[in-house]
C-alpha cells in the first residue's frame, strides 16, 4: 500500500519532533543541575554567614520532677510557658554576596522584643505545683542560627539583667532539612531566672525586654508565641514576599524598602499557652511562624524552567509554518532541514541558560532570541529562495520570542495570555491555509 506524500511528510516531521524531545529533556535536566549548583552555593554561603532564620521566644522552661515509667526508666519532662504578650520589632539590612557566578541575598537584622508573662493555672493542666522544679526555671529562645548574636547578651527580666548562654536543651521548633538535603538542628539560648511559685494563676509573673542582632539568608520568620503577638518589620529590600501562617495586617513597599506589621492571637495557632514539651509536636509550633522572604521574585531558574515549558509550542508553530510554506511554494524541505532548524530552536535555551547566569535575564533573553532568530532566518533564505518567505519565518520567530517573554513577565496572567495567543495562532494558520488543496501535495514539488 502506497502512503500518500502528505502523510509520509507528517510522519517524518513527527519523527523529527520525537528526536527533539530527547534534546528538550536533556536541556531541562541541565537547567535543574544548574539550579542544584546554585542551591549548593547558597548553602555554602549560608553556612558561613547564616541560614534562613526562625525565631521562637521568649518562653519559660520549667523542669518537672522525674517519674519512673512502666519499663522502670526515669523520665523527666519539661513544662513550657508562653508569654501573655509578645511585641517584636525588626530592622533588616540586606546585601548580595557572590560565590563564582552565583549570588545570594544575605541580611543582618536587629530584633527587639518585649512583653510579659502571667502565671498559668497548673491545676487545670493536671500538674501539681510541688512537682515543678521552680529553682531551675530558664527563659529561652529557639533560633535557626546563632551567628551574629553579640556577646555578652542579656535579657531584662523584671527590671534585672540576666546573661544568656547557649543551651543543650532541645528547641521547641522542629529541625529543618536544607535545600541540599542535610538536616540543620535548631539552637537554644537561655538564662536562669527566678519565679515566685506562690504567684496566683492569672496574675502577672514578669515583664521582659531584649534586643540582639542576627545574620541570615533568604528569609526570616517569627513564631507567634504570645497570646497576642505583634511584629513590625522594616527593611531596605524592595521585593518582599510575605510568607507563613499569617499575612501582614498592613504593609507598604517602595523602591527604598518595605514596612509591614503583623498581628496574631493564640486562636491562630494549634497549641496552648502552657504545655508539656513532649505533648506538642515541634513541627506544629514551627508551622505557625510567619515572616518575610528576601529571595528575588524573578528567580532566574524559575524563569528558565517556565520558559522551557513553551519550547514545544515554538517548535510546533515553526514547523507548521515551514510545512505551510512548503505546500504553498511547492518547494520541498527535507526532514534533515527541519531537524537542523529544530536544533537551532533548542540552542536558544542553552544560550539563555548560559547567558543569564552572567548577565541580566532580560538582556540574556534578547541576545539568545536575536542570535537564533538571525540564524534560522538566514538559513531559511537559502532554503526557500524567496525574501517574502524568509521575512515571514523571521517575523514569526521574533513574535514568538516576544510573546513568550511577555508571558514570563506576567506570571499571574500567563495562562490567559498563552491561551489567547494559541487561539490567535491556530486561527491565523487555519485562515491562511483555508484554500490549500492538501491532496495536491507531492505533485510537481521542487526539491530544495
Amino acid at each position: 500500500m502506497k502512503i500518500h506524500p502528505l502523510a509520509m511528510k507528517v510522519i517524518l516531521i513527527g519523527a523529527v519532533i520525537g528526536l527533539l524531545m530527547i534534546g528538550i529533556t536533556l536541556i531541562t535536566e541541565l537547567v535543574n543541575e544548574r539550579e542544584g549548583r546554585f542551591r549548593e552555593a547558597a548553602e555554602d554561603i549560608g553556612s558561613t554567614w547564616g541560614h534562613p532564620q526562625t525565631v521562637a521566644g521568649p518562653y519559660i522552661r520549667l523542669p518537672l520532677r522525674s517519674v519512673v515509667t512502666e519499663n522502670g526508666k526515669s523520665e523527666q519532662r519539661h513544662l513550657i510557658m508562653l508569654p501573655e504578650s509578645l511585641m517584636c520589632a525588626m530592622k533588616t539590612q540586606t546585601e548580595e554576596r557572590h560565590r563564582g557566578i552565583y549570588s545570594v541575598q544575605l541580611y543582618s537584622t536587629a530584633l527587639n522584643a518585649n512583653g510579659n508573662f502571667v502565671m498559668p493555672d497548673l491545676t487545670s493542666l493536671g500538674i501539681d505545683s510541688s512537682s515543678v522544679l521552680w529553682d531551675q526555671a530558664t527563659v529561652e529562645f529557639s533560633l535557626s542560627d546563632t551567628r551574629g548574636i553579640p556577646t555578652p547578651l542579656s535579657i531584662e527580666w523584671n527590671g534585672i539583667q540576666h546573661e544568656m548562654h547557649p543551651s543543650s536543651e532541645s528547641a521547641i521548633t522542629s529541625d529543618v532539612v536544607s535545600k541540599n538535603g542535610t538536616m540543620r538542628e535548631e539552637h537554644v539560648i537561655s538564662a536562669r531566672i527566678i519565679i515566685d511559685p506562690n504567684t496566683k494563676a492569672g496574675n502577672a509573673l514578669s515583664t521582659y525586654a531584649i534586643g540582639f542582632s542576627l545574620h541570615g539568608s533568604e528569609s526570616i520568620h517569627v513564631v507567634p508565641l504570645g497570646k497576642t503577638t505583634t511584629l513590625k518589620a522594616t527593611s531596605t529590600w524592595p521585593h518582599p514576599s510575605f510568607v507563613g501562617s499569617v499575612l501582614p495586617a498592613n504593609h507598604e513597599t517602595s523602591a527604598q524598602g518595605f514596612m509591614a506589621e503583623w498581628r496574631s492571637g493564640h486562636f491562630a495557632r494549634s497549641y496552648p499557652q502552657t504545655f508539656v514539651a513532649a505533648d506538642v509536636s515541634r513541627s506544629r509550633i514551627r508551622s505557625s511562624a510567619f515572616g518575610v522572604s528576601f529571595v528575588d521574585p524573578a528567580n532566574l531558574y524559575h524563569q528558565l524552567q517556565r520558559s522551557m515549558k513553551y519550547v514545544i509550542v515554538v517548535v510546533l508553530l515553526t514547523f507548521a509554518l515551514f510545512f505551510t510554506l512548503e505546500v504553498v511554494s511547492r518547494r520541498r524541505i527535507h526532514p534533515m532541514q527541519y531537524l537542523l532548524v529544530g536544533l537551532a530552536l533548542l540552542v536558544f535555551y542553552l544560550l539563555l541558560t548560559a547567558f543569564s547566569e552572567v548577565i541580566r535575564f532580560d538582556t540574556a533573553y534578547a541576545c539568545a532570541a536575536a542570535a537564533v532568530t538571525a540564524l534560522v532566518t538566514v538559513y531559511m533564505r537559502s532554503v526557500t529562495k524567496t525574501l517574502v518567505h524568509t521575512a515571514i519565518v523571521g517575523g514569526l520567530l521574533a513574535t514568538l520570542y516576544v510573546f513568550i517573554y511577555v508571558m514570563l513577565q506576567a506570571e499571574t496572567y500567563s495562562l490567559l495570555i498563552g491561551s489567547i495567543g494559541m487561539f490567535v495562532a491556530i486561527a491565523t494558520l487555519m485562515f491562511t491555509t483555508r484554500n490549500i488543496d492538501w491532496y495536491s501535495y507531492g505533485r510537481e514539488i521542487k526539491e530544495v
